[in-house]
């Protein structure tokens, strides 16, 4: 299997990992998760009259689908997917605060939460077009996808939800309608393939502000859907949503309020955002070598592995070890800690059948990156999955 074929694999394990436990570990905010309703009619003809009159900035409005080729979301190697990019001069500062206003007040209304918008952005879908069922990442957890046209559609295409009773649930969208939804807690899906020529749906995303009042806004005229990172670190940074955890202890472990505390997914959540500082007191019966190096916590990595020294080779369940994680994070004081404790650099993951660390680096964090640059001037070879 090649390198394409490997990141295949991955993004369709990942999809289903995260449908088998993320659902479980979100907190719910309606009682079934979704609802249908009409779009507010000002705000289905402004977005009407600006595609209607995009003749002259199609490649703003109907560019191909700029996501990787490796990612199963959609059949994008059967049917074509375009994106819609609101973030320029000719969508116009205007019609983007206008759809974010009324989308918010709809939501707002629907869930009973203050909400801080996530990313904006649209979608034209052909003919044959497959969406598997899948949960969204956080920070996309209250959410709207607006119907704005359709053309030559043989029959509606048809949207999955799973709700929060755990049943299944066929809606069709209808142009001028919007379902609303909590992404990060509903499996949904377009898992029949459309019969038809086009449909274009507006895609609309929050989350929750949580108890932190008087925090700076998410500068979303900046982002797209294609910079989840990016956001991750406004939001942290804004400490939206966030709270602390045992206080009592100075445990400064902080994650968003929609994540139910103690969750798989908290632990997990933790594990991954290199910015939560594990900071570790009495005990470290909570942690281990791969959430330290992750979350860069070097005090916690010596104290594990003085308690016990095998503990940094160890290897998890998915392959990976304690330095493909601080490579992953971009940690790279704890990179050359893990080195000096003998650590293989050219470590790969996957049971040695994925990639080494110089690949991982390159791949988070590209290839002008100081910890590229540091396993480089260490002779360490670039390796990918085979």
């Amino acid at each position: 299997m090649g390198r394409g074929g490997y990141l295949c694999d991955e993004s369709e394990r990942t999809r289903l990992a995260n449908n088998l436990y993320q659902p479980e570990n979100m907190k719910k905010y309606t009682k079934l998760g979704y609802q249908k309703v009409s779009t507010p009619i000002k705000l289905h003809e402004s977005i009407v009259k600006f595609y209607q009159s995009a003749s002259t900035i199609q490649e703003d409005w109907d560019r191909r689908d700029n996501s990787p080729n490796t990612m199963t979301y959609f059949n994008h190697w059967e049917a074509t997917s375009h994106r819609i990019d609101f973030n320029t001069d000719a969508a116009g500062e205007k019609l983007r605060s206008y759809i974010w206003d009324e989308a918010q007040s709809v939501l707002e209304h629907w869930s009973g939460l203050n909400l801080s918008p996530s990313t904006l952005y649209g979608r034209v879908y052909t003919n044959q077009s497959v969406i598997p069922p899948h949960v969204d990442a956080e920070p996309f957890v209250i959410s709207a996808v607006i119907r704005v046209a359709e053309e030559d559609m043989d029959e509606p295409w048809i949207i999955e939800m799973i709700g929060h009773d755990r049943k299944a649930y066929n809606v069709s969208l209808e142009v001028g309608e919007m379902l609303l939804y909590e992404g990060a807690s509903v499996i949904h899906g377009r898992p029949f393939a459309m019969n038809g020529t086009s449909t274009l749906d507006v895609f609309v995303h929050f989350e929750p502000i949580g108890h932190y009042k008087n925090q700076p806004a998410l500068d979303t005229n900046a982002h797209t859907q294609d910079s989840l990172e990016e956001l991750y670190q406004q939001a942290l940074s804004n400490a939206k949503g966030a709270k602390k955890l045992d206080d009592d202890r100075n445990n400064l472990v902080m994650y968003p309020d929609y994540i139910e505390k103690g969750s798989l997914h908290s632990k997990r959540w933790m594990q991954t955002h290199h910015r939560t500082k594990l900071r570790i007191q009495l005990d470290t019966s909570n942690l281990n070598v791969h959430t330290a190096a992750a979350a860069g916590d070097l005090e916690a990595l010596i104290a594990l592995s003085e308690k016990d020294p095998s503990s940094i080779k160890k290897i998890d369940g998915n392959g990976w070890s304690a330095i493909h994680e601080a490579v992953r994070s971009g940690e790279l004081e704890v990179l050359k800690w893990l080195v000096a404790q003998g650590l293989d650099i050219n470590l790969r993951t996957h049971f040695g059948k994925g990639g080494t660390p110089l690949y991982w680096a390159k791949r988070y964090h590209g290839e002008e990156s100081k910890i590229v640059q540091y396993l480089e001037s260490l002779g360490a070879d670039d390796i990918e999955p085979s």
